[in-house]
């Protein structure tokens, strides 16, 4: 009883191993051509971010309005969104569609082949060297997005208690000069 006890056991540990192994290896992964229009919507939704986000960093200064530091913290968030949004549309999308092409046609084993894509074109978009800064560029332009909207939460917020402090400063101004009068 106790060695069947100890063979199930086993079994158990190496269906885990092996799947762990599998979970790693991306064995269980099954790509099929559809996961194509997800990268294809990344690159459109992308795209969509870079033109907006430059439209906006050059024609943000041509308004009367933004000139000045709220201007300027709305300029540079714009920036560093096309900046991330460019490398994901130009860069990652690109790469992750290649990437799903390719491992579709070599899991189907067929001579049916979409693009001509060899082992060597993936290795040459999947540089780690290459991917590491483009991935560090995009954490910096995540935290300029982060950081700016940090500053301009405190622009308003400033702003905002000032007219509070001046509005609340002449109210009571008032209301002593009625007291006073009241008195007199």
């Amino acid at each position: 009883m106790a060695r069947n006890y100890i063979d199930l056991e086993i079994s158990y540990f190496l269906k885990l191993k092996s799947l762990i192994i599998s979970l790693f290896a991306l064995d269980f992964v099954y790509i099929c051509i559809s996961d194509t229009d997800v990268v294809v919507y990344m690159m459109r939704t992308s795209f969509f971010g870079v033109m907006a986000n430059t439209f906006i960093a050059l024609y943000i200064r041509r308004l009367s309005m933004l000139r000045n530091s709220f201007g300027r913290l709305l300029q540079l968030q714009a920036i560093g969104d096309a900046v991330f949004a460019s490398v994901w549309a130009f860069y990652f999308a690109p790469t992750l569609f290649f990437l799903i092409i390719y491992y579709y046609n070599n899991s189907i084993n067929s001579a049916f082949i979409l693009f001509l894509i060899t082992t060597d074109d993936i290795k040459a978009l999947q540089n780690l060297e290459i991917a590491s800064r483009f991935g560090q560029l995009c954490l910096i332009c995540y935290d300029i997005s982060i950081y700016s909207h940090l500053i301009i939460s405190f622009n308003r917020k400033t702003i905002t208690i000032i007219i509070f402090l001046f509005t609340l400063q002449r109210l009571l101004k008032s209301y002593m000069i009625e007291m006073c009068n009241a008195y007199i």
